[in-house]
């Protein structure tokens, strides 16, 4: 019978997270992933270090660790909310604890509506502007952005495409499973602009450069990072601040607001469901309602004045006498 209080298997905390490594391993997860578990395992040490597993300690300690989490922004409060319930689930299923002490906390993910962030038409043309073509930091910076606008590709896949993922006759790039961040393979079409751009950016490579689509000027992997910091060097140059994400949200918004099918958005940005990709389609209804109150017609021919109020009390005295 299992106690309320310990693991009832002789087996180290320590020990209980290498055997949960192994197995995410094994599943295939990125290291990316990988290090973002340890990342959310340091912050839980800080309130946890012993090395016996106590469930009702567990649980006191996690309440005490999310208390400052849930002032934040809900991705901080989730993030390792949704790390460390996938790991104590993982303790239940294998049978080395009876429950799992996050849930016996009665804490929830926080509920979060996203913040979405699209770069209005006037800044991107002077994004675009702005870049240097003439210098390779400079073209791939431009390529990157194209891409991004053109697909909605997350950052890390672009980072992660390597040459051999393109298919230009085609006009279609292929996002392997291995840097897709759902794990899911897709084929993103390409326009024809941006499979030009991609011809002029593939034919100034060095022979000797590594395989990916995207390199420093050293001929190395571009990382996610140095994109970040990138973003920040031209939100400073345009004075108008944006990030990486907001270029991918901007993909989606003028998508639906071109006339695209929001289950084709869902399969190009590779959200698992539509609940995401409902959030971009709210998005825009409500921009038609703010563009209404300034587009509408009725503007040409009723301003709107107190003479509006006048007016209507006018209407309901004729209607008043009526009666």
């Amino acid at each position: 019978m299992y106690s309320n209080e310990i693991y009832t298997k002789d087996i180290s905390f320590s020990e209980l997270k290498q055997q949960f490594f192994f197995f995410k391993k094994a599943q295939g997860l990125s290291e990316r992933t990988i290090k973002d578990y340890k990342n959310t395992f340091s912050v839980f040490e800080k309130y946890y270090n012993k090395d016996e597993v106590n469930l009702q300690e567990i649980k006191q300690k996690l309440l005490e660790m999310f208390v400052p989490l849930s002032q934040g922004a809900p991705a901080t409060f989730n993030k390792p909310f949704a790390n460390l319930n996938c790991f104590f689930n993982w303790a239940v299923t294998n049978e080395y604890i009876e429950k799992n002490p996050l849930r016996m906390t009665g804490l929830k993910k926080k509920k979060d509506t996203g913040k979405i962030r699209n770069v209005p038409n006037d800044v991107i043309n002077k994004l675009l502007k702005n870049v240097d073509i003439n210098t390779y930091i400079g073209f791939r910076d431009y390529v990157f952005i194209v891409l991004t606008l053109d697909t909605g590709i997350r950052p890390s896949e672009a980072c992660g495409l390597e040459l051999t993922d393109l298919d230009l006759e085609h006009f279609e790039l292929e996002v392997r499973p291995i840097i897709a961040k759902t794990r899911i393979r897709r084929v993103l079409p390409l326009s024809y602009q941006t499979v030009e751009i991609l011809k002029r950016f593939i034919s100034i490579r060095e022979d000797n450069w590594a395989k990916y689509l995207f390199l420093t000027i050293d001929g190395k992997q571009f990382s996610t990072n140095a994109w970040e910091f990138r973003t920040q060097y031209y939100s400073k140059k345009i004075n108008y601040r944006f990030t990486p994400y907001d270029l991918r949200h901007t993909f989606a918004i003028l998508y639906l607001k071109n006339g695209g099918n929001v289950f084709a958005l869902q399969k190009l940005l590779g959200h698992t469901d539509l609940t995401m990709t409902k959030r971009y389609v709210n998005f825009v209804q409500s921009d038609i309602n703010e563009q209404h109150i300034t587009a509408s017609p009725v503007n040409n021919f009723i301003q709107r004045t107190t003479r509006i109020k006048r007016l209507m009390k006018n209407v309901i005295k004729e209607v008043g006498t009526d009666e």
